[in-house]
């Protein structure tokens, strides 16, 4: 009866341990889990999170060039003489507008040679009008009022149009046609001995003064459109995914102050063999820009791009 009493004690103790220590031990690792994870989310790094929105941005690039005048001429004489004086001194520095008279030459005994062959021209036509009114009388009127309008001092005008073959070939018998074009020829050659302003402009070079003579082929000067200047920039093959036709920027000067806007107009497609270089043209005009001035661009327009704060580079 005491064995049966002690085992049921036993039983009960063993049981109330069981429960006891089976508890403890529960507690216990959710304590250990509670702080492993902890832990855990102490080594998790916080980051700054903000949304993409890309734009247009200004991305850092340099390259620098050369301003060009994009409106340059190079005067050469095409035919001799010497130079005459003129209102405006054909000198450096001297702005012309468009059509003024840059430089005249001596052109006396060039204008006597083309009056006497027109005087030729209008005897030889007297001449024939006789035979015109006679063979040719539908003709006639007509080359009468050119005779009546003939002025040696006036451009000269165009001969009437024949109507029937005989017509034109009386008129070649009697060398008019002859005479007609090497006049229309020596008109031309006259209007050589004057150089006006293909555009509003100013002389760079002036290599002749009054009084000089001037041979065929000589160079006489140079003459620029300093509205409006290119800069010419060299950059590599990699910076060309940077710039393209159509991007305004900001142009620079190590030796003035000020900053100029541009607007890329060219860029080559062809690679300078010995420099592996590209050439963009940079449309820019101001009022202190001076050709062969050295130019730089120190940023270009960067498309579907957003700037990142210095803080989140490494």
């Amino acid at each position: 009866m005491n064995i049966r009493k002690i085992t049921i004690v036993l039983a009960v103790v063993l049981i109330i341990g069981a429960v006891v220590a089976s508890r403890f031990l529960i507690s216990s690792r959710q304590e250990e889990d509670g702080e492993s994870q902890v832990v855990a989310r102490e080594k998790v790094p916080k980051v700054q999170v903000v949304s993409v929105n890309n734009r247009t941005i200004q991305a850092p690039i340099r390259i620098t060039g050369q301003l060009a005048a994009p409106d340059k001429v190079e005067l050469y004489a095409e035919v001799s003489g010497l130079m005459q004086p003129t209102r405006a001194r054909f000198k450096e520095g001297i702005p012309f507008a468009k059509g003024a008279l840059l430089i005249s030459l001596e052109d006396e005994e060039s204008r006597f040679n083309l009056l006497s062959q027109k005087s030729a021209l209008l005897n030889s036509l007297t001449q024939a009008m006789p035979d015109l009114k006679l063979d040719f009388p539908q003709a006639y009127q007509k080359w009468q009022d050119y005779l009546d309008n003939f002025d040696v001092n006036e451009p000269l005008p165009p001969l009437p149009e024949t109507e029937t073959p005989k017509e034109k070939y009386y008129l070649s018998t009697r060398n008019i046609y002859n005479q007609y074009y090497s006049i229309r020829s020596l008109e031309e050659r006259l209007k050589k001995y004057k150089i006006y302003a293909p555009f509003s402009g100013v002389v760079t070079e002036a290599n002749v003064n009054p009084g000089t003579l001037v041979r065929v082929g000589q160079k006489l000067g140079e003459f620029i459109n300093a509205n409006g200047f290119e800069l010419i920039a060299s950059m590599s093959v990699k910076e060309l995914d940077y710039i393209q036709v159509g991007d305004r920027v900001m142009l620079y000067s190590d030796d003035i102050q000020g900053s100029w806007p541009g607007l890329v107009v060219r860029i080559n497609n062809k690679v300078d063999t010995n420099t592996q270089t590209v050439e963009a043209f940079i449309a820019v005009s101001g009022a202190r820009l001076k050709e062969n001035m050295f130019y730089r661009v120190k940023s270009v327009p960067n498309r579907s791009a957003m700037p990142l704060p210095s803080l989140a580079m490494p």
